[in-house]
């Protein structure tokens, strides 16, 4: 049995569905080629160097997920999470006692504002709101 594919003739089924990958892989190949051709154009009609500097430019206009998203491609590195020890309590405890800011206290020890506010809390140096 022989299968007509592409204009050739194939003696089974795979070789003529191997032949028909490798044409969908060299029209994907032909694609990109065009696009990046494109792009580089793109680029020039904008007074770009490159499509890197256009795509720069491009993300001052991304949704904000996205700029986040490429800020971290370009290897920004997020803080690591805090190890909250009584210790550290402790020491941010006696910082705010003495007179410390939270906000001050928080920069001084690498944590959030909310973690010294849930620190301070805690250990009762918090008012109490008002009733009315």
């Amino acid at each position: 049995m022989t299968i007509e594919s592409l204009g050739k003739s194939f003696a089974s089924e795979a070789d003529a569905l191997a032949a028909l990958k490798n044409e969908v892989a060299r029209l994907e190949t032909q694609q990109r080629i065009k696009e990046e051709e494109r792009l580089k154009q793109l680029a020039g009609e904008f007074g770009l160097e490159s499509v890197d500097a256009l795509i720069r430019r491009l993300a001052d206009y991304a949704s904000p997920a996205l700029r986040k998203q490429l800020q971290g491609e370009a290897g920004e590195v997020r803080g690591k999470r805090a190890r909250v020890t009584q210790e550290l309590k402790a020491q941010v405890v006696a910082d705010l006692q003495a007179g410390g800011t939270a906000s001050a206290v928080a920069e001084k020890f690498g944590v959030s504002l909310p973690t010294v506010q849930n620190i301070k809390k805690a250990a009762g140096l918090v008012k109490a709101r008002r009733t009315k």
